[in-house]
């Protein structure tokens, strides 16, 4: 199948705070750019011939533009130069779901002609390294991680109560989709448009800030869970607030 991969990134990260942490990122620019390349090194470990669209958001991007065209397949995709109004945005709102979701969709529309052209589309985040397993193997499906599944807690009746399923699922729990990585082919671009600007409205809203992407997509997707396979794919990398190392 004819396979591309969209790469959230911002290489370059600014001081403003986020809803969750003061720190946007723990890490240099220098750091996060190595950590970029692994993540762009995995990718094709797993799909060799797979497009690769870095969509960033660094200021100063052609350093990074000028390196990532010496790689084949890969196309660096700067929203700084695209639009900076959004860019902007992407690198100083406080709310991290609101900026992903703001910088995917700016690109998918952008490039929609391009993007249905392909069989499948992953949405991978950058600076981390992915192990797909069990490859995709029908476009009209949309792939996520198995959720993460955790207790519902008693102050969520007041900070989470939209996405309380509890009565639909039949337990205490709640759940969420891992975003790091995801999958699904061309028919279904607009379904996960229409999340993104979902996420965009809630995560908006200053009094809606424990809302994330994860509980989200989980959240808005299962109108259509019947075409969800979920996967055991394994991502690996350092969260940028505090430079704790995950895998899962």
């Amino acid at each position: 199948m004819k396979t591309c991969f969209i790469v959230t990134s911002s290489i370059q990260s600014t001081d403003k705070p986020l809803t969750y942490s003061a720190t946007r990122s723990v890490f240099s620019n220098e750091e996060r750019f190595r950590q970029t390349m692994y993540t762009i090194s995995s990718i094709k470990n797993n799909y060799p011939d797979a497009k690769i669209y870095i969509v960033d958001s660094s200021k100063d991007y052609i350093k990074y533009s000028n390196f990532f065209q010496y790689y084949f397949g890969v196309e660096f995709y700067s929203l700084e130069e695209n639009n900076k109004e959004i860019n902007y945005i992407v690198n100083n709102h406080k709310h991290k779901s609101y900026c992903e979701s703001l910088l995917i969709r700016t690109f998918t529309k952008q490039k929609m002609k391009e993007l249905i052209k392909y069989d499948l589309i992953f949405k991978v985040s950058g600076r981390y390294v992915i192990e797909i397993n069990n490859k995709p193997s029908d476009p009209s499906k949309i792939y996520f991680k198995r959720p993460m599944v955790n207790n519902w807690k008693d102050y969520y009746d007041e900070v989470l109560p939209m996405v309380d399923r509890r009565n639909i699922e039949n337990d205490n729990c709640i759940r969420q989709y891992p975003t790091i990585i995801y999958a699904y082919g061309p028919n279904n671009i607009k379904r996960m448009l229409k999340i993104h600007e979902n996420i965009l409205k809630i995560t908006s809203s200053p009094n809606m800030e424990c809302y994330d992407t994860e509980l989200l997509h989980y959240f808005y997707s299962r109108e259509f869970q019947n075409d969800i396979v979920e996967t055991d794919w394994i991502v690996s990398g350092f969260y940028g607030s505090n430079g704790m190392f995950v895998r899962y």
